[in-house]
């Protein structure tokens, strides 16, 4: 294209462009370090590059915005790390065993031993259809570094 910005349509002027090759990466890294695997239509937690030092060592508040659209804060314990996946507030927790409680809308907590959803749990994120409210993942102190 003649213009750098190569989304820039002829009939209007200059525009952002989308985002960068490097933005990309970033984010897919990003996701690599906290261990996000998606294997057959399943979302896994198996982080194995996610450093200790990222784990809060004070508790704070985390803002997110929920599928439904609304502004929302929880608070994020000591030993813990919060992010969204599709809109899902994910918290991981150093614990002593792996696990996963899932919080559904409908408050009903559903625990399990694995760290890896079902293709059900995980569609329901995946098409934010707003059936879990949370998930709190446990994380062994020998997966971090």
């Amino acid at each position: 294209p003649s213009d750098a910005y190569s989304h820039t349509p002829t009939q209007s002027g200059v525009q952002q462009p989308g985002m960068t090759g490097q933005v990309k990466e970033d984010i897919l890294i990003r996701w690599n370090e906290l261990g996000i695997i998606i294997r057959e239509g399943s979302i896994q937690f198996q982080p194995k590059t996610l450093k200790r030092t990222e784990f809060l060592s004070t508790q704070e508040s985390f803002s997110f915005t929920s599928i439904e659209g609304r502004k929302e804060t929880i608070l994020v314990e000591k030993d813990q790390l919060a992010f969204t996946y599709c809109q899902v507030p994910i918290i991981y927790r150093i614990a002593e065993s792996n696990g996963v409680t899932i919080h559904q809308n409908n408050d009903v907590m559903v625990e399990q031993e694995s760290n890896e959803l079902s293709s059900t749990q995980s569609q329901s994120i995946f098409s934010r259809s707003a059936d879990i409210k949370r998930i709190e993942v446990n994380i062994t102190k020998d997966q971090l570094i």
